[in-house]
């Protein structure tokens, strides 16, 4: 049996699973991301049950009841919905196969079959990394390094639970205020081995040059895709890496142990890298402590060592405030078809996209100058209309450009700054 188990706790998919593994291998398994997060056309959350990549192929992967690939036996509107599901996977560039339940069930080895045919009888696959914006700053120096005020509190009671024989926390602060530095800084008190997980390859890479920079009497490795740098003072690695690869580790290697985005800490890899290492210290960190399943991230890591939510950080003048201007445009939206789920896009475009209109948020920019230079422009939209293609907005804000407003336009389909 798998020793790996689908996220949604769905039999069928645990089944699926078995069946992937016994098709290319149990070490394989650890590269089908489960229940993974994406945005439909318009903007709504959604989860594809499976996806892979394997060279420049992302393959989505859907197990479904008999009722899904049926008409007569799902309710329309949830037909529909599955239908815009799949269609955004494709848009997205994805690869996507369905199965349903009783083929897993009745016919495993039809399935495993078409699972060679449609993934090669020998894929190359590989860790999936999000589309994550590359972060600019100034280089750290672990010699002049300043830290703000709540960073010093953090360590201070890293430093007091310690004392007390605690030996795991969590730190809880709002995405740019500097967890990373804090959680090498203590790590770096503690002067022994150090293990930082991340599930991404780019937030691994940014760990390491963390180190680097602020404890340069230390080596520091890489332990991902195609590197397998374990022997070092700092490993930073990958949650798939790590997890396929626990042999070549010792339980106790590492004395302090850091989980990166630590709300996932739930989830099976890190369940299982949690259950082996034995280090004297581990430490989550998480901007966002809220978990899909509604449970506690506490119910790891027992107590939070620090906290400084988004609100506290914008107060305390770490984070930039948020200033939002309402502009007043006449807009008739009692002609705009509405399906009960949502506004009709091309209906929706015709009273939004509108050049008088773009010349009206000109000239309100304009009237208001604003401070230090930076300007968030947003649509208000009616409620459940959904994400607009990111071209329009890429198209307002060329409009925005000819006026000789500095504008860019931002969408779900914008991958890079």
């Amino acid at each position: 049996m798998s020793e790996y188990r689908a996220v949604s706790g769905s039999p069928a998919e645990d089944e699926f699973i078995e069946l992937f593994c016994d098709t290319f291998g149990a070490e394989k398994a650890g590269y089908l991301y489960t229940q993974y997060p994406f945005f439909d056309i318009y903007q709504n959350s959604r989860y594809a049950d499976f996806l892979l990549e394997s060279g420049e192929r992302k393959i989505a992967i859907e197990i479904d009841d008999e009722a899904s690939h049926n008409r007569q036996l799902v309710a329309s509107g949830k037909f529909y919905d599955d239908l815009l599901k799949q269609n955004s996977m494709i848009y997205l560039g994805w690869d996507v196969y369905r199965w349903a339940v009783r083929q897993i069930r009745q016919q495993p080895d039809a399935v495993k079959d078409e699972l060679r045919v449609f993934l090669g009888s020998d894929p190359h696959f590989k860790e999936i990394e999000d589309y994550l914006p590359t972060q600019r700053g100034k280089a750290l120096s672990g010699d002049k390094l300043e830290l703000m005020e709540h960073q010093k509190a953090a360590l201070a009671s890293l430093r007091q639970m310690r004392e007390n024989h605690e030996t795991i926390a969590l730190l809880y602060h709002a995405t740019g205020t500097g967890k990373t530095v804090t959680a090498v800084s203590d790590a770096k008190s503690c002067g022994g081995r150090v293990l930082f997980l991340a599930h991404t390859q780019e937030l691994v890479e940014q760990a390491a040059e963390t180190f680097e920079d602020l404890w340069p009497e230390v080596t520091v490795g890489r332990f991902v895709e195609g590197r397998r740098e374990s022997g070092t003072h700092v490993v930073c690695g990958s949650v798939q890496s790590v997890a396929l690869h626990l042999e070549l580790f010792r339980d106790d290697a590492f004395d302090y142990l850091i989980v990166d985005e630590a709300h996932h800490a739930s989830a099976d890899t890190y369940q299982k890298i949690l259950a082996y290492f034995k280090p004297k210290f581990t430490l989550g960190l998480t901007a966002t402590p809220e978990r899909a399943d509604d449970r506690s991230i506490l119910d790891i890591f027992k107590n939070t060592a620090h906290k400084l939510d988004i609100q506290t950080a914008v107060q305390i003048g770490e984070l930039v405030p948020i200033r939002c201007i309402r502009i007043h445009t006449n807009i008739d939206l009692t002609k705009v078809r509405f399906n009960s789920v949502q506004y009709n896009i091309r209906d929706l475009e015709s009273k939004i996209y509108v050049p008088e209109r773009n010349r009206g948020h000109v000239a309100s920019i304009r009237a208001r100058p604003p401070d230090g230079g930076v300007l968030r422009l947003g649509e208000a939209r009616p409620r459940d209309c959904g994400a607009l293609p990111g071209e329009r907005h890429q198209c307002r804000s060329g409009v925005r450009r000819d006026e000789a407003v500095g504008a860019e336009g931002v969408s779900g389909q914008v991958r890079k700054p």
